[in-house]
């Protein structure tokens, strides 16, 4: 049985190199699952849009190469989720495309150290999961990033979206 992206398997599926190649293969209706839940999820974070043309754009509008990333994750026994991300497949430079890009991490012994202190001093942990920290509608039109038409987009944007006129 299949709920979305995961499915319930004898054995682990293939893990494929690309979303060209699931297509071709045995699971092809899974990993399409998988690419509408990552529209949908993008979607639900407000960081997709309809298509725009590229004639729209000014010619020195860098348009970044669109990669849907595909890998095999266990969810549990014989349940494996189709996960597929979206990812821009450019270099960015810092000034121009990104003002500055950082994700805060913390190693486990760090991690370990701060959860024997907070046991040590009775304090109370807490933690924040910053979702969505990229509004596209906060990004002034001429310092928006754009990305060529992933996989499948259109198609799916025609489904979600039937109302929506756009031009390309």
């Amino acid at each position: 049985p299949i709920i979305r992206h995961i499915a319930a398997m004898p054995e682990k599926p293939r893990d494929e190199k690309s979303i060209f190649t699931a297509m071709k293969g045995p699971n092809k209706e899974n990993w399409m699952r998988g690419v509408w839940h990552q529209y949908n999820k993008n979607d639900e974070m407000m960081v997709l849009s309809a298509p725009i043309a590229k004639s729209k754009l000014t010619k020195d509008t860098k348009v970044f190469p669109a990669i849907l990333a595909t890998r095999i994750k266990k969810k549990g026994i014989n349940v494996y989720k189709f996960d597929v991300r979206l990812l821009h497949g450019g270099k960015m430079q810092q000034g121009r495309d990104i003002d500055f890009s950082y994700s805060p991490t913390i190693s486990y012994p760090a991690f370990r150290i701060v959860l024997v202190w907070t046991a040590i001093m009775s304090y109370k942990l807490s933690s924040i999961d910053a979702v969505n920290c990229f509004q596209s509608d906060s990004i002034e039109v001429a310092r928006r990033l754009y990305m060529h038409t992933p996989f499948k987009y259109v198609e799916w944007f025609n489904d979600k979206y039937p109302d929506v006129k756009y031009d390309i």
